[in-house]
């Protein structure tokens, strides 16, 4: 049977905390190219937690409803959402607070919606499926 979990991308552990107020760990996997990310959400928490590296796969037994990518940095966004799409189907959504970048830029590169937001809580995001 699959598992239908969300895939969240997170990098910074200024967003540890927002993730700490989520009621429904258990359908969450969370992805980090940051070690200290993934060993403190470990340590916190029930997570499934993953250190991204390049050859990095998905489960088979995990279904994919819908990928967060909550990250700033525009490099990394990129790469994550060139992985992600060659990993699942799923709509990604991307919040950020880099304005600099138009939505289209963000839609063309494989973001289904974008949010530009300043908050470190995504529970809006998380909610009923």
């Amino acid at each position: 049977m699959e598992i239908q979990q969300v895939l969240l991308c997170v990098h910074r552990e200024e967003f540890i905390l927002g993730l700490l107020e989520l009621q429904d760990q258990e359908h969450l996997m969370i992805l980090t190219e940051n070690k200290s990310v993934k060993d403190k959400l470990s340590q916190l928490a029930y997570f499934d937690v993953m250190l991204y590296a390049e050859k990095l796969s998905l489960n088979l037994e995990v279904s994919i409803y819908k990928v967060i990518v909550w990250d700033d940095d525009i490099s990394r966004i990129c790469r994550m959402i060139e992985w992600i799409k060659m990993n699942t189907s799923a709509p990604i959504i991307l919040v950020t607070n880099q304005i600099n970048y138009p939505t289209d830029f963000f839609k063309r590169i494989g973001a289904k919606h974008v949010i530009y937001s300043q908050s470190t809580s995504l529970s809006f995001l998380l909610g009923n499926r």
